[in-house]
Formats: C-alpha cells, sequence, structure tokens
C-alpha cells in the first residue's frame, strides 16, 4: 500500500459529512490522523461512530464523478508537470501526479460542500465560441497550457 495513494484524513472526514458510503479497505480512527487502518476486507467504515473511511484517490475520483464532478490531471511534457482540473477549472500543478489529484479531490469537495458541482470552464481567458440550441453555450479556454472546451447550458458560467 502506498499512502500517497489514499485519501487524507482531512479528505475522509469531509468524504463522509457529504455522505460517501462506499466500501473500501482502509479507514482511519476519528483522532489518529497519521495512521490508515485496515481490517482485511472492504467494508463502509463510514457507518461507525469512531471511523472513517479512506477510500483510494480514484475511488474518491470516481464517487466524486457519480456527482457530477469530476477531477483530471493531464500531464504535460512540455513543462514536465501535471495540472488537475476540477469540471474543466484550473485547480494546480505539481510535478508529482498524486499531489495534482489531490488538490483536485480538496477542490471538487468544496464545490460539494458549497452545493453543487462547478460549471463549464473557468472564464478568464475564455472565449464564448457559439450557441448550440438556443441557451446552450460552447466556451473554450487555453488557461492551464490545456485546451479546455465547456459547455454552459442557460445561465452564465
Amino acid at each position: 500500500m502506498n499512502r500517497e495513494d489514499y485519501t487524507t484524513y482531512s479528505q475522509a472526514i469531509r468524504l463522509k459529512a457529504l455522505g460517501y458510503d462506499c466500501e473500501c479497505e482502509y479507514y482511519y480512527k476519528l483522532g489518529n490522523r497519521n495512521a490508515l487502518y485496515s481490517d482485511c476486507g472492504r467494508h463502509n467504515h463510514n457507518k461507525g461512530d469512531e471511523t472513517l473511511s479512506a477510500p483510494s484517490m480514484a475511488e474518491a475520483a470516481k464517487w466524486l464523478r457519480a456527482k457530477d464532478v469530476h477531477c483530471e490531471v493531464h500531464y504535460s511534457k512540455l513543462g514536465d508537470e501535471y495540472t488537475a482540473t476540477v469540471n474543466l477549472r484550473y485547480v494546480t500543478y505539481s510535478t508529482v501526479y498524486e499531489v495534482a489529484l489531490s488538490a483536485a479531490i480538496d477542490r471538487a469537495l468544496e464545490v460539494l460542500e458549497k452545493g453543487g458541482a462547478a460549471k463549464g470552464v473557468e472564464t478568464a481567458n475564455a472565449v464564448h465560441i457559439g450557441e448550440i440550441k438556443g441557451d446552450t453555450k460552447l466556451f473554450i479556454a487555453n488557461n492551464t497550457g490545456v485546451l479546455n472546451i465547456g459547455f454552459e447550458k442557460g445561465g452564465s458560467i
């Protein structure tokens, strides 16, 4: 087990508060943020009052996708770095994939805590390039070194 592949203690607390209820192998004990535990099997450790499920970052990202919040990490050879986005919005960059993905998960949790999914793409440097079926707008942005194309139905981004 590589510790860096799993959610942090603070992420586990936030996931539990948001209703994460998937089975996973590892868990934290409340108050002990430095140790991951396993009891040889996959369980929903969030059912207990004294435990927090500690899903892998991939499992957390999959759960977030089901909530329509998409964490992505893109690699750029040019800068030899990873760029993290949540629903196509820039989060951070890092030379370590797991650091970038963890930052994206933190941002995705923040989006859910505020009551919804992030919409569209970052508007700084975004160009509105057309409408599809009246109220659906198409935007394109390149503010992360990655070309982002986003759709927005009604309202504004």
